[in-house]
């Protein structure tokens, strides 16, 4: 077999190009670094904002479409551009060439909002405006997928808050809160997240691509998670301990002053949409709300067994 894995430079892709040849497959690589793609791929270089070259879809199975603008301040034309165009093309091409499975690489943060989400499926409703542009082009770019009418089959995963070697976002803001020494809560209470080893996440897509393959049907989506779910706090406190090497202080501050904070900041930073602000009403959502989901689909339909989310933050427990 042979697939194509677009951001095979980053976290997931990377992770994905070497277990798809480990796994014997042939594997070309799209991405923007040469040298950070695994040994064995074919590289070819590729940006978002790119044509999608034709020599690289050639006798290809599988497209696994990982690469993505991500982040959480931006200028929407360039998430439109990067996430939503650059998949359109990219499902089009892969059409023309024959490709048989087309499996994109979605989020959870497709369907957050500012409330609480605790052990929802799949079956959950879009909210009415997205979290942030980088929400609502990943929430655009999977109908486009999940629509598509030709003979290629096409799925959507969703995994949320992947870990392993190479993460850098959760990772930036936990050496964030170990250069203070304190771990920031924001709100009074604790809440319960969902978090994916770099293992499930790639044995997930894996296991789509051989679902379609096998005659599983096109359009659906999956969230992606290991269980149980943890709590925050913990997750937190945890990971800055182990950085000190001793406990951290734990600093609360009240979620209505943290959204009054970000709002301010969205305001000052609305002109310059390179200079990001700390504190913005994405991410006080994200440290404030439960988001947690249920995985039961992935388990029936695709037959991937979650890891024990525990081992992946030792001295953490379920959340509540």
């Amino acid at each position: 077999m042979r697939a194509l894995v677009t951001g095979a430079s980053g976290f997931i892709g990377g992770a994905l190009a070497g277990r798809l040849l480990d796994e014997g497959w042939e594997v070309v690589a799209l991405g923007r670094r040469p040298g950070s793609t695994p040994a064995g791929a074919t590289f070819v270089r590729w940006a978002l904002s790119d044509p999608v070259p034709r020599r690289a879809l050639e006798s290809v199975d599988v497209v696994f479409h990982v690469a993505a603008r991500v982040g959480d301040w931006g200028r929407r034309r360039d998430y439109e551009r990067e996430n939503v165009q650059a998949t359109a093309r990219l499902l089009e091409a892969a059409e023309a060439a024959g490709v048989k499975v087309f499996v994109l690489t979605s989020s959870p943060s497709a369907l957050m909002s500012d409330r609480d989400i605790e052990g929802e499926d799949e079956s959950m409703a879009a909210p009415a405006r997205a979290l942030s542009e980088y929400s609502r082009s990943k929430a655009r770019a999977e109908l486009v997928v999940r629509a598509h009418c030709g003979d290629m089959k096409t799925i959507a995963l969703r995994p949320h808050a992947v870990i392993g070697p190479g993460e850098r976002h959760l990772g930036r803001l936990i050496d964030a809160m170990a250069a203070i020494g304190t771990v920031v809560v924001i709100g009074d209470r604790d809440v319960a997240v969902s978090m994916t080893s770099i293992d499930t996440c790639v044995g997930a897509h894996l296991r789509a691509a051989e679902h379609l393959l096998g005659g599983g049907p096109s359009g659906a989506a999956y969230f992606v998670a290991d269980e149980p779910a943890l709590s925050l706090t913990q997750v937190l406190q945890a990971e800055v301990g182990r950085r000190l090497g001793r406990a951290p202080r734990v600093l609360r501050l009240p979620r209505r002053l943290a959204m009054g904070l970000a709002t301010l900041a969205e305001c000052v930073h609305a002109p310059f949409p390179g200079w990001a602000p700390v504190i913005n009403r994405y991410r006080v959502v994200m440290l404030s709300r439960a988001h947690w989901f249920s995985v039961e689909r992935m388990k029936r339909d695709l037959g991937v067994v979650p890891m024990d989310a525990r081992a992946l933050f030792p001295g953490t427990g379920a959340g509540s």
